[in-house]
């Protein structure tokens, strides 16, 4: 890790604290998704973060920061289409260090903007066992994350279920 690594417990429990403060605050959902994933990309060193929930068997990106802002609301995937859906699918994390877009489960869409990200890592979003969505963080450049980060971004998708489950019910 580089030298703007804290110490992963410290940097988790950080993180968890704050997403529990700003679930807490209550007001527009939207805008707490996108204030998560701001959270979660500054802390993860990323250029991108996603949140797609789970509407009926369709995953649709709610909230970015580093993809197309217009493509919120209007980006979805069925759980057997793109890395997204394979997260779902599978209910485990997926990561492409390089190249995501060659992974035959890429599922392209223009209007998004993700063309200049090479890396990919999908944790799913879980409220107790059930899938709630989806948290993506992209990358410009090539990134093995490592078994920490994997381990770190997975158990802030946990966190999230309750959060969005509740709230976007």
């Amino acid at each position: 890790m580089g030298p703007n690594h804290r110490e992963p417990s410290s940097g988790l429990l950080a993180t968890l604290d704050e997403i529990t403060e700003l679930a807490g605050k209550g007001g527009d959902f939207v805008k707490l998704l996108t204030n998560v994933a701001c959270l979660v990309g500054n802390r993860f060193h990323t250029d991108v973060c996603s949140l797609y929930l789970l509407e009926g068997d369709e995953l649709l990106l709610a909230a970015t920061v580093g993809l197309f802002q217009d493509s919120v609301g209007r980006v979805r995937m069925r759980l057997d289409e793109g890395l997204v859906g394979l997260v779902g699918e599978q209910l485990e994390p997926v990561m492409v260090a390089d190249e995501a877009a060659s992974h035959p489960r890429f599922k392209y869409f223009p209007d998004a903007g993700e063309d200049p990200y090479h890396s990919f890592l999908g944790v799913p979003i879980l409220s107790g066992r059930a899938l709630a969505g989806v948290l993506v963080v992209q990358s410009r450049e090539p990134r093995d994350y490592t078994p920490d980060e994997v381990r770190m971004l997975s158990i802030v998708g946990r966190h999230l279920g309750p959060v969005v489950s509740e709230r976007g019910a």
